[in-house]
């Protein structure tokens, strides 16, 4: 009989996948905590704060066996620990073996960048002539092909995009440490591990399959996602909420929930969609008190005390909720204000002009979800997300 391992392996360093990985390292275990993307961080980097007190809040993720010793860590700035290896724009090849004793395959993309003598100076990317939607601002901005995944990313440093790298090399040209080659090979290896972990996240429903709303037609209309990059002070407008189409300050702002759930297709609840409306809704009155905020949803699903208090407070600081399903939105060509048309719980219509609506989107399963689990053998739902023992109360 074979020894087991006593390695673990962490696939997506997400939030959930960063506190899994912590949790066993400093329980003894050897950790690999993988990722496909640059950086670590998941979602969480794209977010200035967390309901339902409206803080960072990441501290609150560190491990609770030695809570004195890292109560001076900040995540967002560092995740070092001697038990964790970290392996960025990593995936996930083969697996082979059982529970106590895998082989992991993993192939790290290289970047066509010398991690070890990047010092994310930011020359390669003044240089670079090829700009693409950038993932971190949710497509609200522009990012060059060489890039770095977000301000203060874990790890910080520099990587080429090889689907929109034209090769032209002037990022090799001014790059004072020689840290980028264009001919720079991926690095394959084996991990020997006794547990895997199954963090991948989820990835944000693509409203534009509900062309009723007009998303990626009509310019005032945005995802949370995209809301929460123009409130925060990292974002394009570095805090500031306006409208994309003439960057003016919207007075009247409308939020749309369950786009993408809750319906035919998808008739599950994303369970944190209520929660960031309410804290956007209340960034946005906390701003600018003026505003004219409604959110427009099916229920409320703030769950627990805590939650609850913090809708009495959108409440509080004037947010007008409307139980309805918005049915469509149509835009003024010349103001290219939006009109939202629906039929309230009494039968009686709805038409509401607002100068910004902001979807909130579902959670879908990440794209290479399907992939992983078929690998590794592990069933799915009937939505793609992993199957997980039905909870049961005692």
């Amino acid at each position: 009989m074979q020894d087991k391992a006593s390695a673990a392996l962490v696939i997506g360093a997400g939030v959930g996948g960063i506190r899994a990985a912590l949790d066993l390292a400093e329980s003894g275990y050897k950790t690999y905590l993988v990722d496909s993307s640059p950086a670590a961080g998941g979602t969480v980097p794209q977010l200035d704060k967390w309901f339902p007190d409206n803080q960072c809040e990441l501290c609150k993720l560190l491990p609770v066996f030695s809570r004195d010793e890292c109560s001076q860590v900040c995540l967002r700035r560092d995740l070092a620990h001697p038990n964790i290896e970290m392996l960025t724009n990593t995936i996930i090849e083969k697996v082979d073996g059982e529970a106590g004793n895998f082989c992991v395959s993993v192939k790290t993309l290289s970047g066509w960048v010398k991690k070890e003598r990047c010092t994310a100076c930011g020359l390669c990317a003044g240089a670079c002539p090829v700009e693409v939607p950038d993932e971190y601002n949710d497509g609200l901005q522009n990012r060059k092909a060489i890039y770095v995944r977000s301000p203060q990313a874990i790890p910080n440093f520099f990587s080429i995009d090889y689907d929109a790298c034209t090769r032209c090399g002037k990022c090799v040209e001014v790059c004072p440490t020689n840290a980028i080659d264009l001919d720079l090979e991926d690095e394959s290896r084996e991990l020997s591990v006794g547990v895997i972990i199954i963090s991948a996240g989820f990835q944000e429903y693509d409203a534009a399959e509900m062309g009723q709303y007009g998303f990626g037609r009509f310019p005032n209309v945005l995802t949370n996602l995209q809301a929460e990059r123009l409130l925060s002070s990292t974002g394009k407008t570095e805090g500031g909420l306006v409208r994309p189409s003439d960057g003016r300050t919207p007075e009247k702002v409308a939020f749309l929930q369950c786009v993408g759930s809750r319906d035919m297709n998808r008739n599950y609840c994303s369970a944190a969609c209520c929660m960031y409306a309410l804290k956007e809704s209340i960034l946005i009155k906390e701003k600018s008190p003026g505003t004219d905020v409604t959110i427009f949803y099916m229920d409320i699903r703030d769950f627990g005390k805590d939650y609850y208090r913090y809708h009495r407070k959108a409440e509080e600081l004037g947010v007008k909720f409307v139980r309805c399903r918005v049915s469509t939105i149509k835009q003024n060509p010349g103001t290219k204000d939006l009109l939202l048309l629906a039929r309230a719980e009494d039968g009686t219509d709805i038409r509401s002009e607002f100068d910004m609506v902001v979807l909130a989107a579902a959670q879908c399963p990440s794209r290479r979800m399907a992939e992983l689990t078929g690998m590794l053998g592990v069933d799915t739902n009937q939505w793609g997300f992993v199957r997980t023992q039905e909870w049961r109360g005692t």
